[in-house]
């Protein structure tokens, strides 16, 4: 039972570093003021509950949080604020991606794919 219980440990282990190994970082983008993103929405309204979300948008940034360190130095927040449309929408910069190329020129027509 022992040689059993160090087995499954050793292979829990190696699974979690495996999972870690396997695992990319997310890249971290600076958003400003106006840069046109899309945004990731988990519950989309009038639609049919969706167990994954989806990219909505576009959306102009209006602002951002900082946060003030305690050498002065000013490092982004956790909070970018949005806008589309007539509606502001706060999220954290986790959910957003930038617009690509064509999104900003308008060549798409309906959804992005994803």
């Amino acid at each position: 039972m022992r040689v059993a219980e160090q087995a499954l440990i050793d292979w829990q282990t190696n699974e979690r570093i495996t999972r870690a190994m396997n695992s990319k970082a997310q890249p971290k983008h600076d958003y400003r003021p106006g840069d046109l993103v899309y945004f990731w929405r988990k519950q989309v309204s009038g639609r049919q509950g969706n167990k994954n979300g989806q990219f909505l948008g576009p959306a102009r940034i209006l602002a951002t949080e900082t946060k003030r360190q305690g050498d002065g130095t000013l490092t982004p927040g956790s909070s970018v604020w949005c806008v589309r449309g007539r509606r502001l929408i706060k999220c954290c910069p986790e959910q957003l991606r930038p617009a690509s190329q064509r999104e900003e020129t308008g060549g798409t027509s309906g959804p992005p794919q994803q």
